[in-house]
């Protein structure tokens, strides 16, 4: 049997220093990956939130979008304007179009 081989039977193998040296060298780069994955997320929340909250209009996308009772309203009148059911991608396209406002483009060029 080789020394080798003897070594990884009685379970005196130790990893070189070279293999220990490449260990730790992987685990300050996965340490360093995932700090510059944090930083950068927060960096991006903050700049989303600061823009978002000095927009104009804000408090009124605050009233109106993050109110359910507005919301389910909105949603309801839409939906059952003139008296139709919006059919969905599936359904008549210009008349699902109608349910939920004007259209965005003439009647005519709408195919369906």
């Amino acid at each position: 049997m080789t020394d080798a081989a003897a070594s990884a039977v009685d379970g005196s193998w130790q990893p070189s220093e070279l293999e220990l040296g490449r260990r730790t060298f992987r685990r300050r780069q996965t340490r360093r990956s995932i700090l510059v994955g944090v930083v950068s997320t927060v960096v991006l929340a903050v700049a989303l939130v600061l823009t978002l909250a000095g927009s104009p209009g804000w408090a009124r996308v605050q009233q109106t979008f993050f109110d359910p009772e507005i919301a389910l309203a909105s949603c309801s009148h839409s939906i059952y304007r003139q008296g139709r059911t919006a059919r969905g991608a599936c359904g008549e396209r210009r008349d699902a179009l109608r349910a939920f406002g004007e259209l965005p483009v003439p009647p005519s060029t709408l195919i369906g």
